[in-house]
């Protein structure tokens, strides 16, 4: 399949992102995954064992080791939301694999799962503070300029 190649440029972005996500303070460390997640087409992946590896979800891996290592993960406490939020990505994955059952569908779903709760978790744990909100969506805002450009040819 032409997706399960890495190009050297998306290569080299997935490199210098996750040394981003490492390097940056904590009120910053999640810019690297909002760039990835605009600019980088899903197209670029690894595949091992079968499993479709975006380079999101390996920045998401970055990510969370991180704040793992940094002990950034004991700030975090659980609140209702989050119990809820578990709850909804399990439920997600058992019913959307029930729709039609199968392996490959399975598959899907824990990735989305995996999308979704680590993208959650990973969030909550570096944006602490509103101004952590207001930087993220000033990034989305700069992002979306180059963005829209592209989008334009």
């Amino acid at each position: 399949m032409a997706g399960e190649t890495l190009n050297p440029i998306g290569f080299l972005l997935i490199v210098v992102m996750s040394i981003l996500t490492f390097a940056l303070p904590r009120h910053q460390a999640f810019i690297p995954l909002l760039v990835t997640a605009v600019f980088m087409p899903l197209g670029q992946m690894l595949v091992v064992a079968g499993l479709n590896l975006h380079l999101f979800r390996l920045l998401l891996l970055v990510g969370i080791v991180r704040v793992a290592a940094r002990g950034e993960l004991q700030t975090l406490r659980f609140i209702t939301l989050d119990k809820i939020f578990i709850a909804w990505v399990a439920v997600s994955v058992v019913f959307g694999t029930l729709a039609e059952p199968s392996s490959d569908l399975f598959i899907a779903r824990a990735g989305d799962a995996y999308n979704a709760a680590m993208t959650y978790f990973f969030l909550r744990c570096l944006m602490q503070e509103w101004d952590d909100v207001l930087l993220a969506m000033r990034t989305l805002a700069v992002c979306a300029v180059p963005l829209a450009c592209l989008l334009l040819f």
